[in-house]
């Protein structure tokens, strides 16, 4: 986000959203502006869950309803972001994105949480699917870098 300062002024412009809203009335102009403070700074992670060896010949996968976690830096909050709420990120030379959920104080996990801040014994939170003769390798690209899964080494 923007800086708070004078000299970052004309990052608003650009990220602010204004609406209008009349009746016979009035007129009312309502300006959503993206604010910054240290506490409020959030760092985004997509999601990439590969499958995970159970036994010889079964594999589980982790599934979760939401591919984006945003965690606090401080690392005391987190948010959950569906595909859809992450496209309405703005993206100027960093992204903005409006809040419309709400932020999850890290003492109450979910899934995706936990898996995130790896809670022992806490994976109980997350469905698994059960995934039998599983030997598909996996490649993903995620921005500029390349993840690979192999089932067997």
């Amino acid at each position: 986000m923007a800086g708070t300062t004078s000299e970052d002024i004309h990052q608003y412009y650009k990220l602010s959203k204004v609406s209008i809203v009349a009746n016979f009335h009035c007129i009312k102009l309502i300006i959503h502006i993206p604010l910054k403070s240290v506490d409020h700074s959030f760092t985004a992670y997509k999601i990439i869950i590969f499958p995970e060896r159970i036994s010889t010949d079964k594999f589980a996968q982790y599934a979760i309803d939401y591919p984006y976690l945003a965690v606090q830096v401080s690392q005391h909050g987190y948010i959950h972001f569906t595909e859809k709420d992450y496209s309405k990120c703005v993206t100027s030379s960093f992204r903005v994105c409006p809040l419309d959920s709400a932020i999850f104080n890290t003492q109450r996990l979910t899934c995706a949480a936990s898996l995130f801040f790896q809670i022992p014994n806490h994976q109980q939170l997350c469905k698994r699917n059960l995934l039998f003769d599983y030997q598909q390798s996996t490649m993903i690209r995620h921005r500029n870098v390349w993840i690979y899964h192999f089932p067997t080494p």
